[in-house]
């Protein structure tokens, strides 16, 4: 039962940091539900076989008072840096601003060991600047945004709209990848912490001075708003919004489509890019009009 229980508490922090996201509702396949089913099954009935018949106390029993597990504290972020942009061409300011990220003692202070600061890349004169949540596991190993499953559908979302990775500027509203308390799972960036790494993002922007800012998942509408617990991501995507003087776009996180992977979810994120796409002009074919209709 013990994988049970592990299974259990990382469905339980995954659920709890969806609903801090906004999510209402989870899509679960039939066969999901079915693997759910066979695996705890099996789990009770290998447990039930190895207990022996209880004894007959002969003595009375001892209350056991079982005590939760103590939650690692949050950790402490002080307000964020004051600081402008040397003068330069966009270039020398990037490298300037991507050196004094990966040598900030906040930043490195809160990089998990064997994890790597992220900062972001992409063409410094790209006409869309996206940007993700918290790094990955997979982006804080390699110290790049939009690393595994989740930058493999980006890509293929970029194809779709007739763009590669190369020609767009990705970068995250937090440069480090929280850390759960626990050996496994995912932690909501806290406000303090959105608000340290906000003024690197909104610098990045500065330098690439994009036609359109896209947030992909509700972190990333924190990290650019600001926290809001009423907001729910629902009711804002597909809306052209303003950031700073840019143009900005709420849509879902390509992880949402992982999960949620139908295709009225994929028509809604696509819609939301066709939006995108007519704002800052880009041609759009008859095919890409009709793509998961």
């Amino acid at each position: 039962m013990r994988n049970a229980k592990s299974a259990l508490l990382a469905l339980h922090e995954e659920l709890g940091r969806l609903k801090l996201l906004g999510e209402d509702t989870v899509f679960v396949s039939d066969e999901t539900l079915r693997s759910f089913k066979m695996y705890f099954q099996s789990s009770k009935s290998l447990q039930a076989s190895k207990v022996p018949s209880p004894k007959v106390a002969s003595s009375p029993v001892k209350k056991v008072v079982v005590k939760p597990v103590p939650q690692s504290p949050l950790p402490s972020i002080p307000k964020p840096e004051i600081f402008e942009l040397p003068p330069g061409n966009k270039e020398e300011q990037w490298k300037w601003l991507r050196n004094r990220v990966l040598n900030c003692s906040v930043c490195k202070e809160n990089v998990m060991p064997g994890k790597q600061l992220v900062f972001g890349l992409g063409s410094l004169n790209a006409d869309l600047f996206f940007v993700g949540e918290a790094p990955s596991e997979e982006d804080a190993l390699v110290g790049q945004p939009f690393v595994g499953d989740a930058g493999d559908l980006l890509t293929k979302i970029l194809q779709a709209m007739g763009l590669e990775r190369e020609q767009v500027y990705i970068g995250n509203v937090l440069n480090w990848k929280p850390d759960a308390g626990a050996g496994f799972g995912n932690r909501a960036p806290t406000k303090e912490e959105l608000e340290f790494c906000g003024p690197y993002l909104k610098a990045q922007i500065d330098i690439v001075q994009p036609k359109l800012v896209v947030a992909l998942g509700a972190t990333a509408v924190n990290g650019i708003l600001g926290m809001d617990k009423k907001r729910k991501l629902k009711d804002i995507r597909g809306q052209i919004l303003e950031y700073n003087g840019y143009p900005l776009m709420i849509t879902y996180h390509p992880a949402y489509v992982l999960r949620n992977g139908t295709k009225k979810t994929k028509r809604t994120i696509w819609e939301d890019l066709l939006v995108v796409m007519e704002k800052v002009q880009m041609p759009i074919s008859e095919k890409q009009k009709r793509f998961f209709t």
